[in-house]
């Protein structure tokens, strides 16, 4: 009965410390906080950089596809507010404020990224 009960405590103590060394790693992913730029590319390529600090609106139009997307900077965030391609899901992935964060509009092939 003693193993039986060693071996539970083991078990115990090695899940804390998995759970222990997560959050370490959450806390130092999230270390570096919100981002400052917003990078946006067309096709692959960059075409353009917008500061997070300056609340704007932006039209922003793929060539390739004829689409265009509203991009919006407030309050230190970026959103797609709109879209004319057919499934809406850049609008649907709400603002973004971290470094690393992304919104994706497949049909326009446009990426908008924050960086630091």
């Amino acid at each position: 009965m003693k193993k039986f009960g060693k071996k539970i405590l083991l078990d115990f103590i090695l899940i804390l410390l998995i759970l222990a060394v997560s959050a370490l790693g959450f806390v130092f992913l999230n270390k570096n906080g919100k981002a400052k730029t917003v990078v946006v590319s067309i096709n692959g390529q960059d075409v353009a950089k917008y500061s997070l600090n300056v609340d704007t609106e932006v039209l922003l139009n793929s060539p390739e596809t004829n689409g265009s997307n509203t991009l919006k900077i407030e309050n230190s965030t970026a959103s797609i507010i709109s879209a004319d391609c057919p499934d809406q899901i850049c609008q649907k992935t709400g603002a973004i404020k971290n470094i690393g964060e992304t919104i994706v509009c497949l049909p326009h092939k446009l990426v908008v990224r924050l960086e630091g």
